[in-house]
C-alpha cells in the first residue's frame, strides 16, 4: 500500500510537470511562429518599396511626373480615418496581370472598423491596382481604379478609389486586408545625405539633398541637388498577438490617440510611450503582453 501510495504521488507529480512543460512549449512556440507572421508583413512591404518608381515625366511636358510616391497624403486623397500612423503608396513594376503594362498602384494603411460586435478593430489593408481587369466572361479590360495616367494626375488616389480596392469588409470578402490586428504603420524617409525627411512626403516635389565630393586637389566641394525619391526607408508596425485581440476593444481608443500622435516615429517609440501610459491604465496593462513590433530597413536604388 505504502508503494502503490508513492508511485501515485510520483506520477502525479511528474504528469503536472510534463503538463507544465507542455504547456510552456506550446506557448512559446506559438509566441515564435507570432513573430514570424509580424516580420514576414514588414518584409512583404519593404521588398514592394524596393521597386518604388520615380515620378517619370510624360510626352505632356509636364514638369512634376505621373507616377508618385506618396507618404501621410492630405485628407481629400486618404480620409484621416485610414491615417492611424503613417500610409505610404506609391507605383512599382509588379503588376500581376501585365495585358495593358506592368506598372501596379500600391499602398498600406491602418483601418479600424466595426467587427460586427460594436468593437472597433484594427486592419493593415493593402491598395493594390493592376492596370488592367478581368470582365466577369472572362476577357481582359482597362482597370477602372486605374487612373494614374488621368489627365487629374491626383485622381489615382482618392477615398471612392481605396474603398473599392480595399474596403475589407465582410460585405467584400475582406478584400484590401493584408493583416489583422495591426494597431500601427510607421514609415520614416531619410534622404540621400542621411537627412531624415518631413513626415508628409511627395516625391513630385522631392526634397533638396546635400552633396559633397572632393575635387581633384582633394578639397571636398558642397553643392545641393533636388531628388526625388528617398534612398532609405525604415517600415515598421505593431501588431496585437491574436490571444489578446478581444483586449482591443477596452483599449482601442487610447491605442489611436497614441497612434496618430506625431512625435511617435516608429514602432519603438510607440511601445515606449505605451509602456508609460499602461501604468495608469488597468486595459493598456492587459494588452501590453500581446504586443508585436517588428522593422525593416529598404533600400532605394532609383533614389541614386
Amino acid at each position: 500500500m505504502v508503494a502503490a501510495s508513492v508511485l501515485s504521488i510520483l506520477v502525479l507529480m511528474f504528469s503536472s510537470i510534463f503538463s507544465s512543460a507542455s504547456r510552456a512549449w506550446i506557448v512559446g512556440s506559438g509566441n515564435v511562429e507570432r513573430r514570424r507572421n509580424v516580420r514576414a508583413l514588414t518584409d512583404f512591404i519593404g521588398n514592394e518599396l524596393k521597386a518604388a518608381m520615380l515620378p517619370v515625366q510624360t510626352v505632356s511636358g509636364s514638369t512634376t511626373g505621373n507616377l508618385q510616391f506618396l507618404v501621410d497624403p492630405s485628407n481629400t486623397q486618404v480620409p484621416a480615418a485610414y491615417q492611424n500612423s503613417d500610409c505610404v503608396f506609391w507605383q512599382a513594376p509588379l503588376a500581376t496581370e501585365s495585358t495593358y503594362g506592368d506598372i501596379a498602384e500600391i499602398g498600406y494603411f491602418v483601418k479600424w472598423q466595426d467587427d460586427g460586435k460594436g468593437n472597433s478593430v484594427p486592419t493593415l489593408c493593402r491598395f493594390f491596382v493592376n492596370p488592367s481587369v478581368r470582365a466577369s466572361d472572362g476577357s481582359l479590360g482597362v482597370n477602372p481604379d486605374y487612373l494614374i495616367f488621368d489627365p487629374d494626375k491626383n485622381r489615382w488616389l482618392s477615398p471612392p478609389v481605396i474603398d473599392d480596392v480595399a474596403p475589407a469588409t465582410a460585405a467584400t470578402g475582406y478584400r484590401g486586408v493584408f493583416g489583422e490586428n495591426v494597431v500601427g504603420l510607421w514609415i520614416r524617409c531619410y534622404g540621400l545625405d542621411g537627412t531624415e525627411l518631413p513626415r508628409s512626403f511627395d516625391s513630385r516635389v522631392g526634397y533638396s539633398c546635400k552633396m559633397q565630393q572632393p575635387d581633384a586637389n582633394g578639397n571636398p566641394q558642397t553643392w545641393q541637388e533636388t531628388r526625388y525619391l528617398p534612398a532609405k526607408i525604415e517600415v515598421s508596425i505593431v501588431q496585437v498577438d491574436s490571444h489578446y485581440a478581444p483586449r482591443l476593444a477596452a483599449a482601442g481608443p487610447a491605442i489611436r490617440t497614441l497612434t496618430s500622435t506625431n512625435s511617435i516615429r516608429d514602432a519603438e517609440q510607440f511601445l515606449e510611450a505605451y509602456r508609460t501610459q499602461a501604468l495608469g491604465s488597468t486595459p493598456l496593462k492587459a494588452l501590453l503582453p500581446g504586443l508585436r513590433i517588428y522593422s525593416t530597413e529598404v533600400l532605394l536604388t532609383n533614389a541614386q
